[in-house]
């Protein structure tokens, strides 16, 4: 039900701002009237004209996010202390900021040599913030006189010297760090004008803070081995014994007086036994949990199931439910928010296995679902982690759930923002000579890097591991895998071979989607599926037969990732442009007319975006660049006809290439040049 409610709300968002697109030039805000603009209602009934702006409820991200501080924007607090808000000075510099807000808010923009959407609107409000606080320090500097095209002629930033700058990065370090890219580039773009160059430094980062390395692999294998003991050793007849001090609490007992009662139930912890947590079981990790010394809460430290009390239960459940966590984090690194969202019916059955079903929010407009592969201990962590919940939380929607008491509309709230924190578990737990595992830890405990010692853990066996990731870990963009790839300097050098599973993974997409594959070897996919399934008598292939095709075309699992979305099918005793000699592919000289070479159906829109991107360069080139940017757009129509056909229509595409020589459209097949050349002399 929740995930229900988000997915529409991000749908909700991006019709929100595709209606605000097709209403308002919003890329030109800087520079219109302010009559003009200030009706226009960046969030749903706030105008710009509103001092104080609220993030819808059912926009904001999870967690603390949720609350009503963190949804609202006051521009108010732009102003530094004994400013006048009805002064001319204080106005402009509100409407200023507020029209860079709504750049920041709806503006894709291209930061190192990537195109970037939009951040989500909590991420938005977050960096509003920053900005609110370093632009009342910047309004109390001196200024040099700066043009602007703004209509509101305070300027903020503008103006400002290198030395007043680097001042404010010292005590903004957070907002030099994290905006300033995007300010540049709306800088460069034209967007905006109040900002000193077009390449401000963004502040360095501090040498002391420690960057969200992979756990080292003795971390991995304690964490791990842990929490493995906790969830198989602990957990079964720890949820027993739970549940029955649970029924005892809620049944009428004889007695109104709590000491009796609490009597009543250490009796039946004492008289319990389970199956595994007998009287004389020792533990092999100690647990931090809380206690009573006879007249007040204590925290102590658990070594044996003897010394248990009914406090210590709940203690061990809570520790439990951070195991199961941990366990989850180790089979496939999922994003706290992604971990801490999963619904309660988070397993599916397949063929070869289960997979766990999830969301994820940071890379789409929308929620997005999601399946990540899970080993067989992760599904058994799942599967006890949802008798927990059920106990704790009866018809609830989420798999992890919070220990704290709340009324129900309260309940439902901290449902909402409850968070999992990595370290918890780590802090509870200690290994037997009493050091807690945090300790024997190289710096954070942090959910992050989980994230990134699956990603090195993936890497040490796959060759090509990035694009195994972008499944296993949600990422959209080789640079962002391979930060995790490479994030250990002795990575490259362990990294071997693939794995054939990997390569079987990625050749079951390009069977399923034969048909709208591109590329020279897409012809020759479609006929062999075609033929299969012609000889297997299959309208569709099942998961069988898709297999059997898949090992065909990778030849066993060697098939070749060349980059994201393209693979390369060139057998071990075939020879190609990359290479004169047979044997390997040499991918970092792939060519894009080579026969071998296979893009997936979800390269289309890579190079669609690429053509947009070079489209906008072509607009300021001249001479021999102009002519390269011809040849770059030429080489992204080749793969796909269809895409050829569309684009051909845009007039931007027409005029980049109104004098481009016959030669370049040589890569193009005859029928694509053919209606190259139609549509070029028809515009021309």
């Amino acid at each position: 039900m929740i995930n229900t409610v988000r997915s529409a709300a991000y749908r909700k968002i991006a019709d929100y701002r595709g209606d605000l697109d097709s209403q308002w030039q919003l890329d030109r805000i800087w520079t219109s009237p302010w009559l003009v603009i200030e009706h226009i209602e960046l969030l749903p009934g706030y105008p710009l004209k509103s001092d104080v702006w609220l993030l819808p409820h059912t926009w904001a991200s999870s967690g603390v996010s949720q609350s009503v501080g963190q949804r609202t924007l006051d521009f108010r607090k732009v102003l530094p202390g004994g400013w006048n808000r009805e002064d001319e000075v204080s106005e402009g510099a509100i409407r200023r900021i507020k029209r860079l807000a709504v750049l920041l808010f709806t503006q894709t923009l291209r930061l190192n040599e990537q195109v970037r959407k939009p951040p989500t609107p909590s991420t938005c409000i977050t960096m509003m913030k920053r900005v609110f606080r370093v632009a009342r320090d910047a309004l109390q500097l001196k200024r040099a006189a700066r043009a602007s095209s703004c209509p509101d002629s305070t300027a903020i930033f503008a103006g400002l010297s290198p030395d007043q700058m680097r001042s404010l990065a010292e005590t903004h370090r957070a907002f030099f760090e994290a905006e300033t890219p995007r300010l540049n580039a709306l800088f460069r773009h034209g967007h905006f004008d109040d900002w000193p160059a077009r390449d401000v430094s963004p502040a360095e980062r501090k040498a002391n803070r420690r960057k969200w390395q992979p756990f080292s692999d003795e971390f991995t294998a304690l964490v791990g081995h842990a929490a493995l003991w906790v969830v198989e050793v602990l957990g079964p007849d720890l949820i027993e014994c739970w549940d029955g001090l649970r029924k005892l609490r809620a049944e009428p007992i004889s007695t109104s007086n709590p000491r009796v009662a609490g009597r009543q139930r250490a009796k039946y912890l004492a008289d319990w036994e389970g199956k595994i947590l007998g009287r004389d079981l020792p533990f092999e990790y100690h647990f931090r949990v809380t206690g009573w010394d006879g007249e007040k809460r204590c925290w102590y430290t658990l070594t044996r199931w003897a010394d248990v009390q009914t406090l210590g239960v709940v203690s061990l459940v809570r520790i439990l439910q951070e195991a199961h966590a941990a366990v989850i984090n180790l089979a496939c690194g999922p994003r706290n928010g992604e971990l801490t969202s999963l619904p309660r019916d988070c397993l599916r059955k397949v063929m070869s296995g289960n997979l766990l079903r999830g969301y994820t929010f940071k890379l789409a407009e929308e929620q997005e679902a999601r399946d990540w592969p899970l080993p067989a201990a992760a599904v058994s962590a799942i599967r006890q982690q949802q008798r927990l919940a059920e106990i704790l939380d009866p018809g609830g929607t989420k798999l992890f759930v919070s220990f704290v008491r709340r009324s129900t509309r309260e309940s439902e709230r901290e449902r909402d923002r409850y968070h999992i924190a990595a370290r918890q578990f780590t802090d509870a737990v200690s290994t037997s000579d009493g050091r807690s595992l945090t300790s024997q830890c190289d710096g954070n405990v942090h959910s992050h890097r989980y994230r990134k010692t699956v990603a090195r853990l993936a890497a040490l066996s796959l060759v090509g591991a990035n694009q195994i990731l972008f499944d296993i870990l949600g990422h959209r963009d080789p640079d962002m895998t391979l930060n995790y790839i490479l994030s250990d300097p002795e990575l490259q050098s362990e990294m071997r071979k693939i794995a054939r599973e990997a390569a079987l993974v990625m050749t079951k997409e390009a069977v399923k989607q034969a048909d709208q594959n591109g590329g020279p070897a897409a012809a020759g996919v479609r006929e062999l599926v075609a033929r299969f399934g012609a000889r297997s008598a299959e309208k569709e292939l099942d998961e069988s037969s898709l297999q059997v095709v898949a090992e065909i075309l990778s030849q066993n699992g060697r098939v070749m990732l060349v980059k994201k979305n393209t693979l390369c099918t060139k057998a071990l005793n075939q020879a190609g442009p990359c290479n004169a000699s047979i044997g390997n592919p040499d991918v970092g000289n792939c060519q894009i007319d080579c026969i071998h070479r296979l893009e997936l159906a979800a390269a289309k829109q890579d190079h669609r975006i690429a053509i947009g991107q070079a489209l906008d360069e072509i607009e300021k080139a001249e001479g021999m660049m102009r002519v390269w940017w011809q040849a770059q757009i030429v080489a992204h129509l080749v793969p796909f006809p269809d895409l050829t056909a569309n684009l051909l229509q845009d007039p931007r595409l027409q005029t980049a290439l109104r004098d481009v020589k016959l030669d370049a459209l040589a890569e193009l097949t005859a029928v694509q040049r053919a209606a190259a050349l139609k549509v070029l002399e028809k515009a021309a």
